[in-house]
């Protein structure tokens, strides 16, 4: 069963397949927030591929991971790392190419960037967010 939403009308669709259980080459992100709204709810988890450092693509959903917050050249906060599901974007203006990773909730989005390519994005990257876990087999009322 595959599950399909879309995020932004310029967008292709997402299709996300639903796993019942976690194949031993993927991972998963527990959602907490509702950050990944419209495609997970708060208390949903999201399958994704043990890939990290991959290059992101438009449009497509990765788990990131984040952590330390520099404060000063040369010093950081030790913070536990955390993850986040967000969507891969691209933003074309009329000199030049810009790379974020977003989330959607609501009328605010969580953003980071802008990269200057989609290659200085690649070492938050956790991998490509592939599906739902749904361990009954069946999703969402």
């Amino acid at each position: 069963m595959n599950a399909l939403a879309v995020i932004d009308p310029a967008d292709q669709p997402i299709q996300l397949e639903v796993f019942s259980y976690v194949p031993t080459w993927a991972s998963v992100h527990a959602v907490g927030d509702k950050s990944a709204m419209p495609l997970f709810r708060q208390g949903e988890v999201a399958v994704f591929e043990n890939s990290t450092k991959r290059i992101p693509e438009h449009g497509k959903l990765y788990v990131v991971e984040y952590g330390g917050n520099p404060i000063a050249p040369g010093h950081r906060i030790i913070s536990p790392r955390r993850t986040r599901l967000v969507q891969a974007h691209r933003h074309q203006t009329a000199d030049r190419e810009h790379w974020s990773f977003r989330s959607y909730a609501g009328p605010a989005h969580w953003h980071d960037g802008w990269y200057p390519d989609e290659y200085a994005m690649a070492e938050k990257v956790l991998g490509p967010v592939i599906g739902i876990y749904a361990p009954s087999g069946s999703i969402r009322p």
